[in-house]
């Protein structure tokens, strides 16, 4: 059995999943548990937005995107005068008769779902990425960002019937913002597709990956330094886009390393999960307070991973030495790769380690499904329902 009309609001562009190839299937109708999707967009760039490009991610759900952007003003610092954009959307959005809200994150298109949720008389879910109390506030205009989107953080999850962080180091945030009731579900990774690792002899040369979307919290540099630094027998694979791109392009051939480091802006995701067990080590670099999925399918598929500490306190998911943490600087990245690249029997028990940790504690191959019961229980429906949405996405 399945039924019912889930409304998703968000604030990602669609139309970058696609370019990225992450058009990752049942994301948005997890169990593809309902009949009816309704994607509410709320940035410009997806005003003509292929909708079957998306269709996979409402799984075989009716497929409806809405684009209700934020003026510009409100984007930058106009936050107090959203009013009138919250009071049309809700004119909107609440005669299409939701079953069911869901937010994913807590800004103003989260306030948004907050408002249609209690309009409507319907649940709402939100689902947390981030820990926007720390995150994202490295600079004079970010603090100010973060100060003046509180109402509508509070506001969101204060409406919330559920809120799902995708890592346990949210969990502090979302109770200071007014969380009820909290359960942590890790970002699903697609575990048919990942190909568990065997072999922990050392490629020649030893192949090395890192991917991340390129901002300034995940800027690689001090990895390309020590690459630089150590002359290591390696290459490395840079997989993601973003905007300080064209900055680590420059950076590589400053260094000399053009021959070594390969940049791929984009890839499906199904075609890294079959290529990532033919990688000797996976490095990250990450200062927001969480785990990527990247680094959980690298540890599912049982690759060595090194991952930098966060700052002020050590996260709860980089504990137990399943990884090798270090500073993010060029001395840590080179003492690490110094490290794994002579020690076969070093990868092979942190691969062991790692997929351990990852198939274990934090599940994300049953992500969907537990995902599927939560919302299925929250927009009450029945046992069969719930159980009918589990086994699709298995």
């Amino acid at each position: 059995m399945r039924g019912g009309h889930l409304m998703v609001f968000i604030s990602d562009r669609l139309s970058d999943l696609v370019d990225k190839g992450e058009v990752l299937p049942r994301y948005y109708n997890p169990g593809d548990l309902f009949e009816r999707v309704t994607i509410v967009v709320s940035n410009w760039r997806d005003s003509d937005i292929d909708a079957s490009l998306v269709q996979p991610m409402a799984g075989s759900a009716h497929l409806e995107i809405i684009q209700h952007t934020l003026p510009f003003v409100v984007t930058s610092f106009g936050w107090r005068f959203i009013d009138r954009w919250l009071r049309r959307g809700v004119e909107r959005l609440v005669p299409l008769k939701p079953d069911l809200v869901w937010t994913l994150g807590c800004f103003q298109h989260g306030q948004l779902g907050a408002r249609v949720s209690r309009a409507a008389g319907v649940p709402m879910i939100t689902s947390l990425h981030g820990r926007w109390d720390v995150d994202e506030r490295q600079s004079l205009p970010r603090w100010i960002y973060s100060k003046l989107r509180v109402r509508a953080e509070e506001e969101s999850l204060r409406t919330a019937d559920l809120v799902i962080p995708v890592y346990a180091d949210i969990i502090p945030y979302a109770q200071k913002r007014g969380a009820r009731r909290i359960e942590v579900v890790y970002n699903t990774i697609n575990a048919a597709a990942l190909v568990r690792k065997q072999d922990y002899a050392l490629s020649q040369p030893a192949r090395l990956l890192t991917i991340n979307r390129q901002v300034p919290q995940k800027d690689p540099s001090n990895i390309l330094r020590a690459l630089a630094e150590g002359d290591f027998d390696c290459s490395l694979d840079v997989i993601g886009n973003g905007p300080i791109h064209a900055r680590l392009e420059s950076l590589v051939n400053e260094l000399g390393l053009s021959a070594r480091v390969r940049f791929i802006p984009a890839m499906p995701n199904k075609q890294v999960c079959a290529l990532m067990h033919s990688y000797d080590v996976l490095l990250g670099t990450c200062h927001y307070h969480g785990i990527s999925k990247g680094s959980l399918e690298a540890g599912y598929v049982g690759l060595p991973i090194v991952l930098n500490q966060r700052r002020p306190e050590p996260i709860q998911e980089l504990k137990d030495d399943w990884m090798v943490v270090v500073e993010d600087s060029v001395a840590g990245y080179r003492s690490a790769l110094t490290r794994l690249l002579s020690d076969e029997a070093l990868r092979r028990r942190l691969g062991e380690a790692a997929h351990a940790k990852v198939r274990d504690v934090f599940r994300p191959q049953e992500g969907e499904s537990r995902r599927a019961h939560l919302f299925a229980e929250t927009a009450g429906q029945t046992a069969d329902q719930t159980a009918d949405a589990g086994s699709a996405s298995e």
